[in-house]
Formats: C-alpha cells, sequence, structure tokens
C-alpha cells in the first residue's frame, strides 16, 4: 500500500470512528440525575453554545473556540470544575471540563471583542454576562458535547487530531479519546497504525 493510501486510509478510519461512536454513546443511556437536567452543546461550525435544560433549548450564546494551531477539543466531556477566581484573563468564572489529555474550560474574557473569532488557545471563551449567567445554571456534572472539525486531519506528513505532535500524539489523543467514550481500553483504539 502506497504512503498516499495509507493517509486516506487513517483518515477513512477516524472519520468512521467518529460516525460510529457517537449512536453508541447515547444508547449506554445515563441517570436522569439532577447535574443531567442541563446539557451544553457547543457548536465549533457556527462558535456557538448552546444550553439545553430537560431536552429544550435554555439559552444560546456566542463564543471564541481554538485556533487552528490551538484548536478546541471536539468530543464529550463533563464540567468537573468551577470557580470564580481561576486566573487572570479568564474573565470572571471558570467551569473545568474533564478532558483527558490537557487543561480545558468554558470561560469568560477580558477581549469581549474577538467573541465570535476563532483565537483561543483551545479554551471556549464566552462574554462575561454570559459565562456568569452559564454559571449560576449549570452544576458540576454537566454533560457537554463538543462538535466540531477535527483539526489538521492530514497535513501531507502526518496525521494530527487534536494539534501537532505526529503520529505518536495522534495514536495517544485517539487513544484517550476512546478511553473518555468507554473508560476503559477498548480494542479499536489500539488499532491506529503507525505512518512510515
Amino acid at each position: 500500500m502506497s504512503r498516499s493510501h495509507q493517509h486516506l486510509f487513517i483518515v477513512f478510519l477516524t472519520l468512521l470512528f467518529i460516525a460510529i461512536f457517537p449512536p453508541i454513546c447515547s444508547a449506554l443511556g445515563t441517570d436522569q440525575t439532577k447535574q443531567e437536567q442541563f446539557y451544553i452543546y457547543i457548536d465549533l461550525w457556527h462558535n456557538e453554545l448552546l444550553l439545553f435544560k430537560k431536552g429544550k433549548l435554555e439559552a444560546k450564546f456566542k463564543i471564541a473556540p481554538g485556533k487552528n494551531e490551538t484548536p478546541t477539543p471536539v468530543g464529550h466531556f463533563k464540567v468537573i470544575s468551577k470557580s470564580k477566581d481561576w486566573g487572570t484573563g479568564f474573565g470572571t468564572r471558570w467551569l473545568g471540563l474533564d478532558v483527558p489529555w490537557g487543561t480545558y474550560g468554558i470561560h469568560g474574557t477580558n477581549k469581549p471583542n474577538l467573541i465570535g473569532q476563532n483565537v483561543s488557545a483551545g479554551c471556549v471563551r464566552m462574554r462575561n454576562r454570559d459565562v456568569e449567567k452559564l454559571y449560576e445554571l449549570v452544576p458540576v456534572g454537566t454533560p457537554v458535547h463538543i462538535d466540531g472539525p477535527l483539526n489538521r486531519l492530514f497535513d501531507g506528513t502526518g496525521l494530527y487530531p487534536f494539534g501537532t505532535g505526529g503520529i505518536t500524539a495522534a495514536r495517544e489523543t485517539f487513544k484517550q479519546f476512546c478511553f473518555s467514550i468507554f473508560g476503559r481500553p477498548a480494542p479499536i483504539c489500539l488499532t491506529l497504525p503507525v505512518i512510515g
């Protein structure tokens, strides 16, 4: 198999994986606890955050997600922490997410004029007044689904599912993404082939 065919095959497998797993995840089901009355859907295609309560749209906000070089992670996560004073540059509120390969969150900004643009280092920025409203509504444990492009899947030198770092980083990211879905290593997660 030629190198270009290997790359296309890997891209195909990745897209197939993404298409198959969301239905599997929703079929697993969840308890209807207080935390799960709310659900956050982040649309990176339109730079919007949608808050649902018991399946109905409660609020919609414009956001500023990650740049191409530092994209916002795509997948299913949960709010694991909340803070009113997380640090300078993060606005007035912080909602931390359980992304297994880094520190990511939904937070305010001291640059509200950049909302709507892809400018962050991977976090989801909101206007302070918007993140303050979100902060008061959602408890720790709220599910968060981030939908959007897998940036830089193929640039001619390798596979880069969520940023840069070569095939080793791609394989590790893929395994961690699978682990976040299944809660344990799954056979399909260990099959990302080596390029080269």
